[in-house]
């Protein structure tokens, strides 16, 4: 009888510990991918960073769908990781506001995320402002394409090559919870991801941002009537150039979909800060970018693989 209580008990054990270290492992890996933890840091706002290994030696990075590459290091980090054979392709980045520096192409031997090792992937070296602590980098948009990420900012957590019964469950989940769908377009020529939105009936679109605030390019605020307030700062772009950000004057309705909330923006030339042609044609312009800030605040989630994002109206 004794004996049968001693293997009753162990039995117990065995199953309630390899449930709680089964709840564990599902915060950070699947069956098919991982789920890390974001967690934010302060560089011109909040931005999400992840941890990994590169090369055997531990990483900290933001994830910048803003930024056309696949993974970044300045120049110094590249040499921590024991990148080499460093292909000079002109000058790109900032050092300090307005003064750009040389740039470099690389391969990375192996990155190392949760339970996913990638192998001989471009690296982009160049150097921003302010300057990277040791072991932090650039997580960019063509790393978001290649592994299909979703971004939680309900829950903070990213997952990375997740199949299809994880994102079923997590869509299951927000529209359980009053989210809404709205479809985003991937731009294949640069792999940035756009949604429509509409301020004051004027439709336009905006680049979905992991980075940034609610920026409204100074060109569709006048088209939308969204008047500009004080001075907030100045921006430095890298490719050097420079202008003024302004507040707006007063917050206004922006609709998304069917999702419709109230907010306010930072206002600026975003074709001169990124140093790009503006098109002659107004409907082919870009209106703003939905920042990282705006999808914290709204606890949103990012589907890139199925180009969705998620939202929640008010109840």
């Amino acid at each position: 009888m004794l004996q049968m209580i001693k293997q009753i008990l162990l039995l117990t054990l065995i199953i309630s510990t390899t449930f709680c270290f089964a709840q564990q492992s599902s915060i950070y890996s699947s069956r098919a991918g991982t789920i890390l933890p974001i967690t934010f840091i302060e560089i011109a706002g909040k931005r999400p960073i992840i941890e990994y290994f590169v090369n055997n030696k531990k990483a900290t990075s933001m994830i910048h769908s803003n930024a056309n590459l696949y993974i970044r290091f300045n120049y110094e980090n590249s040499q921590y990781f024991g990148i080499e054979n460093l292909v000079e392709i002109g000058e790109f980045g900032i050092s300090e506001p307005g003064k750009t520096n040389k740039s470099y192409k690389a391969r990375i031997n192996e990155i190392k995320m949760g339970s996913i090792t990638l192998k001989n992937k471009e690296v982009s070296i160049f150097e921003t402002y302010p300057p990277d602590e040791e072991g932090f980098g650039m997580l960019g948009r063509n790393w978001i394409r290649e592994n299909n990420i979703i971004i939680d900012f309900g829950y903070n957590t990213v997952s990375i090559l997740p199949d299809k019964f994880q994102q079923d469950s997590i869509v299951k989940r927000l529209l359980k919870d009053n989210y809404v769908a709205v479809s985003m377009e991937l731009d294949e020529t640069d792999n940035s991801y756009y949604t429509d939105i509409v301020i004051n009936n004027q439709k336009t679109k905006f680049l979905v941002s992991t980075v940034t605030k609610l920026i409204i390019d100074s060109v569709y605020a006048k088209t939308a009537n969204i008047e500009t307030g004080e001075i907030q700062g100045s921006f430095a772009g890298p490719s050097g150039k420079t202008g003024n950000v302004y507040s707006s004057k007063e917050n206004f309705a922006i609709k998304i979909g069917e999702f419709e909330t109230n907010t306010n923006g930072s206002i600026y030339d975003e074709y001169i800060y990124s140093n790009k042609q503006r098109p002659d044609d107004t409907e082919k312009q870009i209106g703003g970018t939905l920042g990282v800030a705006f999808l914290i605040e709204q606890k949103a989630v990012i589907d890139f693989g199925n180009l969705k994002l998620y939202l929640k109206n008010a109840e």
